[in-house]
């Protein structure tokens, strides 16, 4: 193979930098019974060939053992039921869109469908009500509706997957171990939050401060501070902002102080964003100066080259 075909078959043209192995996400989790590959398939929801190109790209550097070769659908689906073993896997996949194809899609959608379509027959001005709130806040109401109505099918699904979002948090659904016929998402559950645990501890320890992992309370959108990318960062703002959007659809005439409370947390999730992205952009430009300087440097005290073999200062400037 010559360097042109191998390079058009590595999604990931630059070294892999951005991670060491050790550090890479790796599956973990006991997955339920249900989650197989055909249910991968079948809830996966609308995949473009150029998601599946972006979202290879960023697990390529964030996932242990994604292939670094060009993935048709099939070994794409694959490599997302292996995902799901990781600790919030799905919201990890989400974070892989590009960020102008995260406003339009994103995954397993249909089982979010499903279950708005059954509150929407069965209680649909309560579903109206909730909807508009928090993603956790929905998350757990959806949890407790289905229980309460006996869709174990749907429930145990749903559960899974806004674990997967991080829309759910293991404590806040403590009754799913007390539920007969539950006894696998209760596993999937309890190795999921001693996870959780223990990378908040590994957290505390390197970095010597109390801030353990917090989850998003609205709609999956990251605080600011764990974004590691601009795309990153792009990304969050773009689902903040159709966060926002979807409030505004369903929001009444009247003045209400949730709705108004809300959106100012958005715009203050916003405003980090901005930051954030700063932040990083400044830092990528300062690392490039730094490199071009090392190198330059490097030349000047390199006895194999001519002291007019370049003009420094032209470099320097």
């Amino acid at each position: 193979m010559d360097d042109k075909s191998e390079a058009s078959s590595n999604p990931s043209a630059k070294p892999d930098t951005s991670l060491t192995r050790e550090f890479k996400l790796k599956p973990v989790l006991p997955l339920p019974s249900f989650v197989t590959r055909v249910w991968v398939e079948d809830n996966i929801g609308n995949i473009q060939n150029s998601d599946i190109r972006h979202i290879s790209e960023k697990c390529y550097e964030w996932i242990s053992g994604w292939p670094a070769v060009r993935l048709d659908h099939e070994a794409f689906l694959d490599q997302v039921h292996r995902c799901l073993g990781i600790p919030e896997g799905i919201r990890i996949l989400k974070r892989a869109f590009h960020p102008k194809a995260a406003r339009k899609r994103s995954v397993f959608e249909p089982v979010v469908e499903r279950v708005t379509a059954l509150l929407e027959r069965t209680d649909k001005e309560e579903w109206r009500k909730i909807r508009a709130k928090p993603a956790d806040e929905v998350a757990e109401f959806v949890a407790a509706f289905l229980r309460d109505h006996d869709e174990f099918e749907l429930l145990q699904e749903i559960i899974f997957v806004d674990l997967g979002r991080g829309f759910l948090r293991p404590e806040r659904i403590a009754w799913v171990h007390d539920v007969p016929g539950l006894e696998e998402l209760s596993k999937f559950t309890k190795a999921l939050a001693q996870s959780q645990a223990t990378n908040s501890h590994e957290k505390h320890d390197a970095n010597g401060d109390t801030d353990t992992t917090q989850y998003s309370t609205a709609n999956s959108c990251e605080l600011a501070s764990q974004l590691n990318s601009a795309d990153q960062v792009a990304a969050a703002w773009t689902e903040e902002i159709e966060c926002i959007r979807r409030a505004l659809d369903t929001v009444s005439d009247v003045p209400n102080t949730d709705f108004a409370e809300m959106i100012a947390t958005a715009a203050q999730r916003l405003t980090r964003a901005v930051a954030r992205y700063q932040e990083l952009t400044a830092g990528w430009n300062l690392e490039v100066q730094e490199a071009f300087q090392r190198t330059i440097d490097t030349l000047k005290s390199d006895p194999r080259i001519a002291n007019d073999a370049m003009d420094t200062a032209n470099l320097e400037s």
